[in-house]
């Protein structure tokens, strides 16, 4: 009796080791069940609209003050006090590892597209700000040789950009749906791969660095690949459009190619119209200068033009001036009087960009969409590309800026 007891419990022992028992945890996202279908691809790339710009003013302006000076102003930035974050790549490259595992091939290329955009556009903004930085395409284990090489040339690492943005404009959708223009699309590739080319070229250009040509040329190729496929235009509604471009809830999809999107209903919101009165956002009298007059003269060929009054300074000049800055006869939205200049900017020119209603400017009431890049600068990206190289002729002029 023992003998069979003994011989059936050996048995028992045989049959659970050849099995797997592991059991993993439903509550976690790991490769082995995740990244299989359009639906995973989709929550897993929303965050990456995190990583675009935040609505703000821009504190790396010099043309622009407000209660106190960045760092990039007063120039005294250092190593040790910038954020050198790369957990937003981490993940965009995490899902290009992964992203095989999705067996509908058609969202797995979408998404692919997807993430190279914004792998660019990290790469992109980042080049601005540090200028070398090394470049990865992978996912870094703790104990990779590579979480401690050097820096990758900026060509390296700028000619990546491009072509990722390259590998976006051709797999990204033309249109997602009716808020197209909170998603990135082939259009915001190209718009976005416009600029920055431009930047780069330019850049160069004026640094002595080689290779500003290549830079340039692909600036004018991929804005031009935009104005001429692209359903954008001039948005040129009602009688302010360009302002009214920037307090819309939601961002004009006539023009706006990609914009962040904020929605008190999913509880995010800025506070832009708030923080000109209380952070003093003031704009300086070398930005006022670049108005031109409403005839297309300089301002500065009018005589007299260097001890002009407010109100002599502002009459007769490009109407994109009165509906940026506050000027005589500005009133707010929703209002029906005059909003009097209180004098809250410290050099009295007080933005009145991104200010809607009162309802909206209080701190964290701000639901416009903030817009990230627009047809009109992919029109001027084209235009100054073509200028740079020397070779900017009527019929450039004619399909862009004119």
């Amino acid at each position: 009796m023992k003998k069979y007891t003994f011989l059936s419990l050996l048995a028992s022992l045989f049959v659970c080791v050849s099995c797997d028992l592991t059991l993993l945890p439903e509550n976690e996202t790991t490769p082995d069940r995740y990244f299989r279908n359009e639906d995973q691809l989709a929550l897993w790339t929303n965050q990456f609209y995190t990583s675009l710009d935040e609505a703000g003013f821009g504190s790396t302006s010099d043309i622009m003050i407000s209660n106190g000076l960045s760092a990039y102003v007063t120039g005294s930035r250092s190593a040790s006090t910038q954020s050198w974050s790369f957990t937003t790549l981490r993940k965009i490259n995490y899902l290009l590892e992964h992203i095989h595992a999705c067996s509908d091939r058609a969202a797995a290329t979408k998404y692919s597209a997807v993430a190279h955009f914004f792998r660019a556009y990290f790469y992109g903004v980042r080049t601005r700000t540090y200028g070398d930085l090394p470049w990865y395409d992978k996912v870094l284990a703790s104990d990779d040789p590579d979480l401690y090489k050097p820096r990758d040339s900026r060509t390296f690492v700028m000619d990546h950009v491009l072509e990722d943005y390259r590998y976006a404009a051709d797999n990204l959708p033309e249109v997602w749906d009716a808020t197209y223009n909170t998603k990135v699309t082939r259009w915001a590739a190209l718009a976005s791969a416009s600029r920055d080319a431009l930047y780069e070229g330019t850049f160069r250009k004026y640094h002595g660095i080689e290779g500003a040509e290549k830079y340039l040329e692909a600036a004018a190729e991929f804005a031009e690949e935009f104005i001429d496929n692209s359903p954008f235009t001039l948005y040129s509604a009602g009688s302010e459009p360009y302002r009214e471009l920037f307090y819309s809830d939601d961002a004009k999809t006539q023009e706006v190619v990609l914009a962040r999107r904020y929605d008190l209903g999913y509880s995010i919101a800025h506070s832009l119209g708030n923080n000109v009165r209380f952070s003093r956002i003031s704009l300086t009298k070398t930005f006022m200068n670049h108005y031109l007059m409403s005839d297309g003269t300089y301002f500065s060929s009018q005589e007299g033009w260097e001890t002009m009054t407010y109100i002599e300074e502002v009459r007769g000049r490009d109407p994109r001036m009165s509906q940026t800055v506050l000027c005589p006869g500005y009133i707010q939205v929703g209002e029906t009087t005059v909003t009097p200049n209180t004098l809250y900017a410290h050099t009295g020119y007080s933005p009145i960009k991104y200010v809607g209603d009162v309802a909206s400017c209080s701190n964290g009431t701000g639901v416009s969409d903030y817009p990230l890049i627009r047809a009109a600068e992919v029109y001027l990206n084209f235009a100054e590309a073509k200028a740079e190289l020397g070779t900017l002729s009527q019929s450039d002029l004619d399909k862009s800026i004119n």
